[in-house]
């Protein structure tokens, strides 16, 4: 028994190069532009919440800081 096909154009299988598949290149301004997924808005809004909170606490401690250092001055 033959393990060759007897059917179809022979291939010299050590002749052939193997050529690597190329992928297309995706653009970052592509990447940025395609809509998120559901998991992605989900980050992205815990992420400004988190960003958002602590400009407002940073905020916050420097009126703080300053309405005593006024009180005491004064």
């Amino acid at each position: 028994m033959s393990i060759a096909p007897l059917h179809g154009r022979p291939a010299p299988l050590l002749l052939v190069r193997k050529l690597e598949t190329q992928t297309p290149r995706q653009h970052p301004a592509n990447l940025r532009a395609a809509p998120l997924g559901t998991r992605a808005r989900r980050v992205r809004r815990r992420r400004m919440w988190g960003v958002t909170l602590g400009i407002a606490a940073a905020l916050l401690a420097t009126a703080t800081i300053a309405w005593m250092a006024w009180m005491w001055r004064g």
